[in-house]
């Protein structure tokens, strides 16, 4: 089963390129069990890792900085710490309780902005998500009964580098979520066990139920779906169009008249 798991990451980076072993990565660990196994495997893989644990003070911060703590140890690896209440004077809280309900994608903007500031400033040259397919598949139904087709651009295993921005991988996006389960119960690895409190409400919940109900009618159907994609997604590409990229008054790169960070900071500020 762990050889079968490697050879699945080996095979991502080969067919979309993600990274070599002169690469400094940046693997962006949460303390789950995904983003623990991929730091884990990469390391045994011989690869050049450093994993970036982003403190968002909620409950569960505490015991998935200790499980990070240990496994960066038990490989001999030194943990990189990036904490929102020190960089941005709030935390993960604070927006849940100002957003009132769903905050995921709060969280995500400034995860993806503190990561990128980060790693930029440290020179790593590519970060490393624990993204399965599980995640890409929910993406991908999501995006796809909108027919949101900038977000369906975005949804793959590589977004390359460009101004302002860090390349961004996900070499665990040909396992599923079962996989993953059975090999770290089989390694032994730990991992915070606890959800985030936050993401209950969340609208991928309700896909996660409809693609185990197909899962359970046929396993090759929603794996189908999504490597058809990817097989698809040039075309896909062909006809998205590109945004103008500009300048927020805070140096972020954004699409928009201002960033968003910069509109969620504002947002708190009223409270």
């Amino acid at each position: 089963m762990i050889k079968k798991i490697k050879s699945k990451i080996n095979q991502a980076i080969r067919d979309f390129n993600m990274f070599t072993r002169k690469d400094r990565i940046a693997v962006a660990i949460s303390g789950g069990k995904d983003s623990v196994l991929l730091a884990y495997i990469l390391k045994n893989m011989g690869y050049n890792i450093t994993p970036v644990f982003i403190d968002l003070g909620i409950r569960n911060s505490e015991e998935s900085k200790e499980r990070i703590k240990e496994l960066s140890d038990s490989l001999n690896i030194n943990l990189q710490v990036i904490d929102i209440k020190k960089e941005l004077g709030f935390t993960i809280e604070k927006v849940y309780k100002h957003f009132n309900k769903y905050t995921c994608r709060q969280c995500g903007a400034i995860k993806r902005y503190l990561l990128n500031l980060f790693c930029i400033d440290k020179n790593f040259d590519v970060i490393a998500t624990g993204h399965n397919m599980d995640d890409e598949i929910e993406n991908l139904l999501s995006n796809n009964l909108r027919w949101d087709l900038n977000k369906l651009n975005k949804t793959f295993p590589v977004l390359e580098k460009k101004d302002g921005f860090i390349k961004r991988v996900k070499p665990m996006c040909y396992i599923r979520k079962r996989e993953i389960e059975k090999v770290v119960e089989i390694l032994g690895l730990k991992y915070c066990q606890t959800d985030c409190e936050y993401s209950k409400l969340g609208s991928r919940i309700r896909y996660r139920d409809v693609i185990r109900l197909i899962d359970s009618i046929n396993l090759k159907t929603m794996e189908e779906y999504y490597k058809n994609f990817l097989k698809k997604r040039e075309k896909i590409k062909i006809i998205t169009e590109e945004k103008d990229i500009k300048k927020c008054s805070c140096g972020n790169i954004t699409s928009t008249y201002k960033c968003s960070l910069c509109r969620i900071k504002e947002e708190i500020k009223t409270d």
